[in-house]
């Protein structure tokens, strides 16, 4: 039984048809050395690959696709926060709690905000435009809540 966030994602956005492949979570959590948010697991699990209204890509692991892998996302995330960082740009945490979990077709990204204590279920999300870094609006939901506000009902 989906949790309510991604029930509500079901609803607006069926997932598509066809059986994916189990996502081994302990093994996943381990490689990135880090817990990750129930309600993005059970979207992985729901959903897996491809896109939310034909603008929103939500990584999930998987080390055959580099585009939508996580670990590569929060990597390549981390690298582009780094360089802002380093060049005077102020970000509203430090590069390392920014995670990035979803990218759009604009370009903008969108971070897990991630501070060190704050349980992963509290994770809230924080979106940058593709070449801007004066604002970072935060929202106060997780992923799948994110999700159910962009996507238009159906």
């Amino acid at each position: 039984m989906p949790n309510d966030s991604v029930a509500r994602l079901i609803e607006l956005v069926p997932p598509p048809g066809g059986t994916r492949p189990a996502l081994d979570w302990e093994s996943v959590e381990a490689q990135l050395d880090r817990t990750l948010p129930d309600d993005y697991k059970e979207l992985a699990d729901v959903y897996g690959a491809g896109q939310f209204d034909r603008y929103v890509v939500v990584h999930i692991p998987d080390g055959s696709r580099d585009y939508v892998d996580l670990s590569n996302a929060i990597q390549q995330g981390r690298e582009r926060l780094d360089y802002f960082a380093a060049r005077g740009e102020t970000l509203p945490y430090r590069p390392d709690e920014l995670l990035q979990v979803a990218t759009t077709d604009n370009g903008d990204s969108i971070y897990w905000a991630a501070p060190t204590g704050k349980e992963p279920n509290d994770w809230t999300i924080v979106v940058t435009g593709p070449r801007d870094f004066d604002e970072f609006p935060e929202y106060e939901l997780g992923l799948a809540d994110f999700l159910v506000e962009v996507c238009p009902a159906a």
